[in-house]
C-alpha cells in the first residue's frame, strides 16, 4: 500500500509540474481553479466529498427496499427494472454500467431498447423509447437531479399512483442503486482515465480523486 502511495503521488507531482504556476494554483483551488477549461476533460459525473458521503448513507438505507425489488412482494418486472437502470446510465455515462445492464437487458428481453434508453440524451427520448411508463419516467428524472429535489418528488408522486407505494419505493431504491454504482465507477475513472492522462475533471480535487481511486 505505501508503494501505492508514493507511486500515485509522483505521478501527481510529476502532472503538477508539468502544468506551471497557473496549473498549481489550480491544484490548491487557487484563483486559476476557477477559469474555464481550454481544452478536452474528463466530464461524467462524479463524487465529491459531500454528496460522496451523503449518497453512502442513503444507499446502505436504501438496501431493503433495493432487495424487495428484485427477490421481495414488490418485485419489479426485469424487463421494467432493466429499462429504469438504462434510464439513470443515460445521464450518468458509466462505462461499466452500460456493459453490465447491457447484458442484464438483454437477458430480461429488452433488445434495441437498452441500448437506445443508455444512450437517451433527453427526457423525451426516454419518453418515446418507453412508452410514458412512469417507473422508467421517474428513473430519468431521478438521475438528472442527482435522487433529490422537488422535481423527483413530484415524478416519484405520480409513479406512487401509477403503481403503489412498494413497488414506487423499490423503484426509487434501485435507482439509487444504480446511481451510487455509476457514480463510483466515474469518480475511479476520474482518476485513471482523467487526470493521469492528462485530461483532469474541470474543479475536481486531485486528493479526493486518490483517496476513492483506492
Amino acid at each position: 500500500m505505501g508503494l501505492r502511495v508514493v507511486i500515485l503521488a509522483s505521478l501527481l507531482l510529476s502532472q503538477a509540474a508539468a502544468l506551471g504556476p497557473a496549473g498549481n494554483l489550480a491544484l490548491r483551488g487557487g484563483a486559476a481553479a476557477a477559469a474555464p477549461c481550454k481544452k478536452a476533460r474528463f466530464n461524467k459525473k462524479t463524487f465529491k466529498l459531500g454528496s460522496c458521503l451523503q449518497d453512502h448513507v442513503d444507499i446502505l438505507k436504501s438496501i431493503p427496499k433495493i432487495l424487495d425489488g428484485y427477490v421481495g412482494p414488490n418485485k419489479i418486472d426485469p424487463e421494467i427494472g432493466e429499462s429504469c437502470m438504462a434510464a439513470v446510465n443515460s445521464v450518468n455515462n458509466c462505462p461499466f454500467c452500460t456493459s453490465i445492464h447491457g447484458e442484464l437487458g438483454r437477458m430480461a428481453g429488452l433488445g434495441a431498447k437498452q441500448k437506445a434508453l443508455d444512450s437517451a440524451k433527453t427526457v423525451a427520448e426516454v419518453k418515446k423509447i418507453a412508452g410514458d411508463n412512469p417507473m422508467v419516467m421517474f428513473a430519468r428524472k431521478f438521475a438528472e437531479n442527482n435522487g433529490r429535489g422537488a422535481d423527483v418528488e413530484a415524478a416519484f408522486k405520480i409513479m406512487e399512483k401509477a403503481v403503489g407505494t412498494g413497488k414506487a419505493e423499490a423503484c426509487r431504491a434501485q435507482c439509487w442503486f444504480l446511481h451510487w454504482g455509476s457514480t463510483c465507477g466515474n469518480t475511479i475513472l476520474s482518476f485513471y482515465k482523467g487526470r493521469l492522462c492528462g485530461s483532469a475533471k474541470c474543479g475536481s480535487n486531485p486528493f479526493f480523486e486518490i483517496a476513492f481511486a483506492m
